[in-house]
Formats: C-alpha cells, structure tokens, sequence
C-alpha cells in the first residue's frame, strides 16, 4: 500500500448551537480515497478518536461522536469499508477494513492520545487496525464485538439478529434503509465477519482494552466481553463494562458511551484486573 497523503476538506454539515459540525473530509491512500465524518471539539483537543462503525454506517455512530466532541475529544468515524462510491476502496473484508484504517491513521499528527474504537463489525476491523498501525493507540475500545461461535453460522445469525435490537430507536430507520440499497456488499462483510476469531486476535493487542455492549446486546452479551476479555492477556489494563440499550447503544446512548471512553484514558487508580 502506498504512502497515504491528505486530501481537502469536501463538505461540512450544518449543525445547532450547541453540536459540533460534521465535517467530511478525504484522504488519498494507494489507489482509493479514505472518506471520513470528523467532528472537533470547540476548544483544544485532548485525544484523536478513530471510530469504525459497524457494517460502515456512520449514521449509526454519529450521536456517540457528537458526544466525543463535546468532552473535548476529536472524533473521526471512517467509512470503511465503505458501502457506496467513492467511499467504495476495499473489500469488504473487516481486516482489510483496518488495514486501511491504519494508513489513514498515518496521515494523522501523532501528538495527541490515540483512541481506536469499532462498533459491530467494526470492532473487528478496529482490531485489525490496533495490531498493524505504526502509531500504537493510548485506548482500543471494542463496543458491540461480533461475532459469538454461535453464531458464525449464518442460518444462527440470522434467528440471533432481532434479538440483539430490541431497544432501538425509530430514529435508526433511514440509516438501515441504506444497508438495503447495497444489500450484496452488507452481505458479502458479514459473511467475512463470520469466519474471522476475535477470541484470537485480541490475544495480540498490547494497548488498554475496553470491551462493551449494551445490556440488552444479544450479539455481545457478557459471557462473550468477559472470554474476550480473559483472551486478551498482553493488554497491560483491561475492564468490560456493560451500558444501557442493545446492539446500537452508541446510537440509543452516547452520553453513556463517550464518558467510558474519556475515562478509559485516565489512569486507572490501584493494580489493573489480572
């Protein structure tokens, strides 16, 4: 993959008063183009969060990185792999999805701490990215992380899936009305999502690990944070931390959500959980 290089600043949203502005900016890696919705805090950034939505719908997530900006922390939520053009620049793949994340994360100044955060599907791509990034995060955090043995086949997925929603918002409805407009390549990430073993990736990661999910997730319940957690025994501190709603809690509550990743940076007061 070639060096990755800065693009300019396409769009910015409007927002109210108090909300920070979404602003969509691309950046030039190898042969595509890394489209990101980043959000600043009105004054000094205390940390840079990389956030990678589930299924690559940044719709989902935008609340949780509204949140973020707001606590001071800028948040950067990365289309990947991305489901229409031109956000289109990969398979969809979760790996080659953090892959990605992590060139785009070497565009990026290096003097802030670093969050890297994946919701869903994401979680796994945010994985991929903890472990081959040139710049090691201060945080990884994994929200939502799929997906259970049980359901790595497709037919279990399928009857686990509603189950894993019961505490949404009407509000999700535009957003998921996209993943029907490009149905194959959702299907196509999620039968790449299924055959990848989390349990064995976060083996590999050396950074303070969050793991959550909502306490109504049926795709991550508790006993799937906590052998996670267990696997995960070079990361120098680790927690998990179940919050309120189900699978897409960093939609239903971000206020919830963001406080755990601003005191994820803080040190942790006594010896870290063994």
């Amino acid at each position: 993959m070639a060096a990755p290089r800065r693009a300019s600043l396409r769009r910015r949203a409007p927002a109210p008063d108090d909300q920070p502005a979404a602003v969509t900016t691309w950046t030039v890696v190898d042969e595509g183009a890394v489209r990101a919705v980043e959000y600043a805090p009105r004054g000094q950034s205390r940390a840079l969060v990389c956030l990678l939505p589930g299924l690559s719908l940044t719709d989902y997530v935008a609340p949780t990185a509204r949140a973020l900006a707001v606590r001071g922390l800028h948040c950067a939520v990365l289309d990947l792999p991305g489901l229409a053009r031109p956000a289109r620049v990969t398979e969809a793949h979760p790996a080659r999805a953090g892959e990605w994340a992590a060139a785009w994360l070497r565009t990026r100044p290096v003097d802030l701490p670093l969050v890297l955060m994946g919701h869903s599907t994401g979680a796994l791509a945010a994985l991929a990215a903890a472990t081959t990034t040139t710049t090691p995060p201060s945080l990884l955090v994994l929200a939502g992380p799929v997906f259970v043995p049980a359901h790595r086949r497709l037919s279990r997925l399928a009857l686990a899936a509603p189950t894993a929603y019961r505490r949404e918002s009407p509000r999700e409805v535009p957003a998921a009305l996209r993943l029907l407009r490009h149905a194959g390549r959702t299907a196509s990430l999620v039968r790449s999502a299924v055959h990848l073993r989390p349990e064995d990736l976060v083996a590999g990661v050396t950074t303070p690990l969050v793991l959550t999910a909502g306490t109504a997730d049926a795709m991550a319940p508790w006993h799937w944070l906590e052998h996670l957690h267990d696997r995960a025994t070079a990361a120098p501190r680790r927690r998990v931390v179940v919050l309120p709603g189900s699978h897409n809690n960093l939609f239903t509550h971000p206020g919830e959500v963001a406080d755990l990743v601003v005191a994820g940076l803080e040190p942790e007061p006594g010896p870290p959980r063994a």
